[in-house]
């Protein structure tokens, strides 16, 4: 199985491939280091399938697949203070999957009314962003019920293609498949500065099943300019799987990913952090979350606790992605 640069890796383009077993693979660098010097340009790879299984503390897979061309700047060419910012972003999305994959996990270790709760779709919110959960069910889910379930966080747009601006985690048995059987299936991923929206698969499977005559295509997007986001200073809308399967085939991705290999794409990743010390959000005042429009998001989270509310009509209607910068 070929793979792309390891750290800082936006996701180029790229399709299809056959199933094969995931390894461990070097580590990505350290927060504040920079990422290393490119080697060179990367020809076309024709990719990917991949079944992960790993356990291992800081054990990465990465997947770049590029066409020859790159967004991404030369490690000189990496301000201290753009180090910096990134890495403080990757931080933040850590303590964001970490915080939600605790909560998940402790509420159905728990029982009872709240493991009730947690085995529906729920909008999971801290002060690092919100995230709809589809947890452990029969059925896998599939576009047209994220439709709903996402509200206007996912929505069909006037060209055909979906816009994703919260954050989505596929929980531990659960499985999301993203196909079209009608034509082209395109999810654009709302990034903005200081704001991006990920798919994240925790234990669970992700199959994204493109075919020659639909193939599927994912980039990121900046509303604003209606264009690709192509600065990674800020951050940018990634995928990854932590654990459990993954298996992409006809499938072009592309404007993905920054700084860390966890957050460099298209990433795939081993099972590295622990799932069940969350603690219940308690009541008190609401925690204003600056939103990238300069509004504020009223949720009772913070950064060890987690609010929870429905997912679909019933879900927080003002839209956001993943955190506030803290630089």
């Amino acid at each position: 199985m070929a793979t792309g640069p390891k750290h800082g890796g936006g996701a180029n383009a790229g399709a299809t491939g056959t199933a094969a077993p995931a390894g461990a693979a070097g580590t990505g660098p350290k927060h504040g280091e920079a990422p290393p010097r490119k080697s060179g340009r990367l020809g076309k790879v024709v990719t990917t399938i991949v079944v992960l299984g790993l356990a291992g503390g800081g054990t990465y897979l990465y997947k770049t697949m590029s066409d020859g061309s790159s967004d991404l700047p030369d490690v000189n060419e990496v301000s201290a203070d753009s180090a910096r910012q990134q890495s403080t972003l990757v931080d933040q999305e850590d303590m964001r999957v970490m915080t939600t994959r605790a909560k998940q996990e402790s509420d159905l270790a728990g029982g009872g009314t709240a493991a009730q709760q947690a085995r529906s779709p729920r909008l999971l919110t801290s002060s690092n962003g919100r995230t709809l959960m589809l947890p452990q069910r029969r059925q896998p889910y599939y576009v047209a019920e994220l439709e709903k379930l996402g509200g206007q966080d996912f929505q069909k747009q006037s060209d055909g293609s979906y816009l994703l601006s919260v954050n989505i985690m596929v929980g531990a048995g659960g499985k999301l498949i993203l196909q079209s059987s009608t034509g082209p299936l395109t999810i654009r991923m709302r990034s903005v500065p200081g704001a991006f929206a990920s798919i994240v698969s925790a234990g669970g499977t992700v199959k994204i099943n493109g075919s020659a005559q639909n193939p599927v295509r994912f980039t990121s997007w900046n509303e604003d300019t209606r264009k690709p986001d192509t600065q990674v200073s800020d951050g940018r809308a990634y995928i990854r799987a932590i654990g459990g399967e993954f298996t992409m085939k006809y499938t072009q991705v592309s404007n993905l990913g920054f700084w860390s290999g966890r957050t460099g794409g298209v990433a795939l990743t081993g099972s590295d952090r622990p799932d069940a010390a969350a603690e219940r959000s308690a009541g008190g005042a609401p925690n204003a979350v600056m939103l990238p429009n300069g509004g504020r998001e009223a949720t009772r989270g913070n950064r060890e606790e987690v609010e929870v509310s429905p997912a679909g009509a019933a879900a927080v209607a003002a839209r956001s992605t993943c955190r506030r910068p803290t630089w």
